[in-house]
């Protein structure tokens, strides 16, 4: 039995679920493919950064930038372009204020110091454990219900499975 490993794949097993035909593409005319294409990326990530899945979290040192901040914080460093969710910044082991602002943390750390940070990335649906799989699955199917099939009913019990499958995981 195949398991999904692609954004497409996820999304037509949602779809079947629902009752629709799978779909091979999100460039597709039906009405399947079209909603996918429109929801998939957004709910993903809404998903990931619900919670901080290992298999989703990395950790990196930050690029100090030479722009300083104009109050409140002494300097800049820029935000990995895969991050999702800034979830802690750290210097030698320990965590320390900052602020985000636009796709960058501003602190009162300067260059001398490694500033690192753990965030929540985009994983590839090939590196999704069996227990996220689902829950990703059960949520687009919950979506789906409503927008493709057009049934708030199935559309409440696939929100409860999704829910139940996340709590689970």
């Amino acid at each position: 039995m195949a398991v999904a490993t692609t954004d497409v794949a996820v999304a037509s097993m949602a779809l079947v679920l629902i009752g629709d035909d799978p779909i091979s593409a999100f460039d597709s005319s039906t009405t399947g493919a079209i909603v996918a294409e429109n929801i998939y990326d957004t709910v993903v990530a809404d998903i990931l950064t619900q919670h901080p899945w290992r298999f989703a979290v990395k950790q990196t040192d930050l690029s100090h930038l030479e722009a300083t901040p104009e109050a409140l914080f002494t300097d800049a460093w820029q935000i990995p372009t895969d991050a999702l969710l800034i979830r802690r910044v750290i210097v030698s082991g320990s965590d320390i204020t900052y602020e985000i602002y636009g796709d960058k943390v501003f602190a009162n750390v300067d260059e001398t110091n490694t500033v690192t940070a753990n965030y929540i990335f985009r994983a590839l649906e090939q590196d999704w454990p069996p227990y996220f799989l689902l829950a990703a699955q059960l949520q687009l199917a919950s979506l789906f219900s409503m927008s493709v099939a057009g049934k708030p009913d199935m559309s409440q019990d696939f929100e409860t499975k999704a829910d139940f499958a996340l709590r689970k995981a």
